[in-house]
């Protein structure tokens, strides 16, 4: 039977369930007082990042996506995926690598102190895990790069809430701290993860309300019903009526991504799901996936997630793979993109 496309799931139980069935496993990497010029860089890992901007504001940019996104204090962002992105004072600095920073530079407190003399913002930065219904349609109609503001009334209650017990355990380190800031950053991802599906749910941004535009649904459902299929932009356009060039640009307007970035997506985050559930054979996921071939799912992959299918796999099925991902510093001679 057909799957539904995410929209037509999304209800307030089907919110409560997804929510209750996700385990999400955080760590907080550093607290940091940054002064501009100042810039760093993460690079790619199979675990998502998130970052809260607690006071000044940066900018964001993450490879894959167009163009930078401005953040500021109160913002909140998580990168489902653990794309290579860099954070910075301003478009123009230079950056260095985040593990290279946390190395050299010297933290007093629970803060690291990085940068110039300019003006300051103060960042929390983390990584997670999202384990538990990965083949979930709500968890794939979540973009690659979620952002929610605290503008809204509810998010600012509990995220400056949360923002002080995070402050007061960072300032002063007690046995327990790291299970402590583990939970509240857990709290974090889940929280925000929840805005987005109430945001959908309620339907009251313009944005958010044209992804209920009957063609552009239905195009999204024909990629999450079937993968494996060869779409392109002019069978999706003609599945819902319309002109290849209107319809390639309602879908990014009203999904924030190309037609063949979401499938793309689509296909990988399905993927992950099966290598995540089961033994299937790499090259069986490819097929099922729509990839031609084992490479091209392999190379495809990679590229998305930082790392290939089959390590992906056995670092998911190895304990502790979240705190060796983050704690692992990649010593390669790689430039900084």
């Amino acid at each position: 039977m057909d799957r539904l496309h995410p929209l037509e799931e999304l209800d307030e139980n089907a919110v409560n369930e997804l929510l209750a069935s996700l385990r999400i496993r955080s760590t907080v990497y550093c607290h940091s007082e940054m002064r501009a010029p100042w810039g760093f860089a993460v690079k790619a890992r199979e675990v998502s990042a998130f970052h809260l901007v607690a006071d000044g504001a940066c900018w964001l940019e993450v490879d894959g996506t167009d163009r930078p996104m401005h953040l500021e204090s109160g913002d909140v962002v998580l990168l489902m995926t653990g794309r290579i992105h860099r954070v910075k004072d301003d478009p123009s600095s230079k950056v260095e690598w985040l593990d290279e920073i946390l190395t050299r530079a010297q933290a007093h407190g629970g803060h690291l102190y990085y940068g110039g003399s300019g003006p300051r913002t103060e960042l929390l930065c983390g990584g997670f895990l999202v384990e538990g219904s990965q083949a979930s349609p709500l968890l794939l109609a979540i973009p690659p790069v979620l952002k929610i503001h605290r503008d809204d009334t509810a998010t600012a209650d509990w995220l400056n809430g949360l923002l002080v017990s995070l402050r007061a355990e960072l300032a002063d380190p007690r046995p327990g701290s790291a299970a402590i800031l583990a939970v509240l950053a857990d709290f974090l991802v889940k929280q925000v993860i929840r805005s987005y599906l109430l945001e959908l749910l309620n339907a009251d941004q313009p944005a958010v309300g044209g992804l209920r535009d009957p063609r552009i649904a239905r195009a999204v459902r024909l990629v999450n019903v079937n993968p494996a299929h060869s779409w392109t932009v002019e069978e999706l356009a003609a599945e819902v009526a319309m002109s290849r060039s209107a319809f390639a640009a309602s879908f990014r307007q009203l999904t924030g991504e190309s037609p063949m970035r979401y499938v793309t997506r689509c296909r990988l985050a399905r993927a992950a799901s099966y290598l995540a559930e089961d033994a299937t054979g790499v090259s069986e996921i490819a097929r099922r996936t729509g990839y031609d071939s084992e490479s091209s799912f392999s190379k495809a992959f990679t590229r998305h997630f930082g790392m290939a299918p089959r390590d992906y796999r056995r670092r998911l099925q190895e304990p502790g793979t979240l705190a060796r991902a983050l704690r692992e510093v990649d010593n390669d001679n790689e430039d900084i993109p």
